[in-house]
């Protein structure tokens, strides 16, 4: 944690010393200026002009709106350029920060500042984007996709689906920044896990498959994504999720299918570690299906009947629950899959 002072002009009068313990010096100001994802914030603090560099700062930090209890607490030195407070990283909740002038002997000179708070969650798991391919080929790629604001800790989701033409269920990633143009090797995306469905009689396959990456380039806002099958897609769709996290690698996941004849409906008990969310995506080989119905689980996007035989889903969730994906109208599905990872903190 760090801080950053400044200079406060004070009214009139405000630090001339009163009979009765008036302050010698206004109270600071005080502003938290990182956002609710660091855990080891900045502030600033704008003190009295007429401090010298032998004053200091006392500050403190409390779950309590009332400071009934301190959870951390430190001293530094009035300067003009930004002091580390030496604090350790906060854990999620909400934390409430004060701070007030004392001299080098502990004496208060100053009312506490204002109070400033902020709920600190680590954690997030936001869908970005999506896309989709309807050409044939053995090689598809997505380009231009939003994979969210720059964070040196940010977790790149891909989950797949598509019909496949040679009944495996084979299938690689990777992640491109910004492009495959400008970054031609990429990175190769983690797999996850995930289903196929056959479909009797014909060898093609619905699969489902998610993957993950992080990557060195933090600064980046758009991906393209690559991928390659065992012999050939049609109609394929991809959705993006950014997963802000301090432990990347997925803590649960899991899938299920069913080839031909299959029901319109696929359940999946999802389990999702406390303070985490999951990602989930279904895909569904059936002649003019309609939309895609979640429960306990919240809709990402869905694409209809690409080229009137497929159907593909995206959701998310932050509880565990069994998740329902249900597709409306149409044929029964020849073909269909479910599957889904988690995250935590």
């Amino acid at each position: 944690m760090s801080l950053r002072f400044g200079m406060r002009r004070p009214g009139f009068g405000e630090n001339t010393p009163r009979k009765g313990g008036g302050w010698l010096f206004t109270a600071p100001v005080l502003a938290w200026t990182t956002d609710g994802t660091d855990n080891t914030p900045a502030f600033t603090c704008d003190v009295d002009p007429t401090a010298v560099g032998s004053d200091i700062v006392r500050v403190q930090v409390s779950s309590s709106s009332s400071f009934a209890s301190i959870s951390q607490e430190t001293t530094t030195t009035v300067t003009l350029l930004e002091s580390s407070l030496g604090l350790s990283a906060l854990a999620d909740g909400t934390w409430y920060v004060r701070a007030r002038m004392e001299r080098p002997s502990g004496t208060a000179v100053s009312a506490w500042s204002n109070t400033v708070n902020q709920t600190i969650s680590t954690f997030s798991l936001t869908w970005t984007d999506h896309e989709e391919v309807t050409a044939d080929g053995a090689t598809p790629s997505y380009p231009t996709l939003s994979i969210g604001a720059a964070d040196a800790r940010r977790v790149i989701a891909v989950a797949y689906s598509g019909r496949e033409t040679s009944g495996t269920d084979t299938v690689t990633l990777r992640l491109h920044t910004p492009s495959i143009a400008a970054d031609p090797t990429g990175v190769l995306m983690t797999m996850i896990g995930g289903s196929y469905a056959t479909s009797a009689g014909n060898m093609m396959s619905q699969i489902g498959y998610l993957a993950q990456a992080s990557f060195a380039d933090a600064t980046a806002t758009t991906a393209e994504v690559s991928a390659v099958l065992a012999s050939g897609q049609q109609r394929s769709s991809i959705s993006v999720a950014r997963i802000i996290t301090s432990t990347p690698a997925p803590t649960n996941s899991g899938a299920v299918a069913a080839s031909a004849p299959a029901d319109t409906v696929q359940n999946l008990a999802a389990t999702v570690p406390a303070g985490g969310a999951g990602f989930a995506i279904a895909g569904y080989r059936a002649a003019n299906a309609g939309d895609v119905a979640w429960t306990n689980a919240t809709k990402d996007y869905s694409v209809n009947q690409m080229e009137t035989f497929s159907t593909i889903s995206s959701a998310h969730f932050s509880a565990s629950a069994t998740l329902t994906a249900q597709v409306s109208g149409g044929g029964v599905p020849i073909g269909s899959c479910l599957s889904y990872a988690s995250w935590g903190p």
